[in-house]
């Protein structure tokens, strides 16, 4: 029964405290740190999201300012072409050719190992054709035909070149002049 007095009591509970408040101050501490960390982390990933957005946007806007303008271009060579076609339709309008007729011809004249690389008219009756055949004997065989009557719209047919390649046989040159049958 022996209970003594202790004089060290409200240090002790002093100390206690102290140890308490230490103790907060470290667990608020270590929270303020994480929560700091989460803050700036959240903050560095939304200015990384906002930075693939702004490329995104940024790509999205070439792209379309690059339709616009390849846009502007198809418009542009649109109207050149429809210039282009009204022209040539006034001036066929004018010409005495019958076109059709004669691309018709030229298109059943088309035999195998023959191309026509193009037609051009001039004058008031005259058609230039230029082209290819595989052999002289195709050759011969377009000029009797150019040279019979039947269904040929042609009266004269002046053969101007006539030129060997390798790669396709022989190129020619024809100038033939309608024969009022067009």
């Amino acid at each position: 029964m022996n209970k003594g007095i202790e004089l060290l009591q409200g240090q002790k509970e002093e100390k206690a405290k102290e140890v308490r408040q230490a103790r907060v101050a470290k667990a608020s501490g270590f929270l303020i740190v994480i929560l700091y960390c989460l803050v700036v982390g959240v903050v560095f990933s939304f200015s990384f999201y906002l930075q693939k957005q702004e490329e995104n946007v940024n790509q999205e806007v070439a792209a379309t300012k690059q339709k616009i303008t390849d846009l502007k271009k198809v418009e542009s060579q649109q109207l050149i072409l429809k210039d282009r076609l009204k022209f040539l339709s006034d001036k066929m309008s004018e010409s005495q050719f019958d076109f059709d007729k004669i691309i018709v011809f030229f298109e059943k004249l088309n035999t195998e190992g023959m191309t026509i690389d193009s037609l051009s008219f001039s004058g008031k009756d005259q058609v230039t054709a230029e082209g290819s055949v595989e052999n002289a004997l195709v050759l011969g065989q377009i000029l009797d035909i150019l040279q019979s009557p039947d269904g040929n719209p042609f009266g004269l047919v002046i053969l101007n070149t006539v030129s060997k390649t390798e790669e396709i046989g022989y190129k020619f040159s024809l100038t033939l002049q309608t024969n009022g049958n067009i």
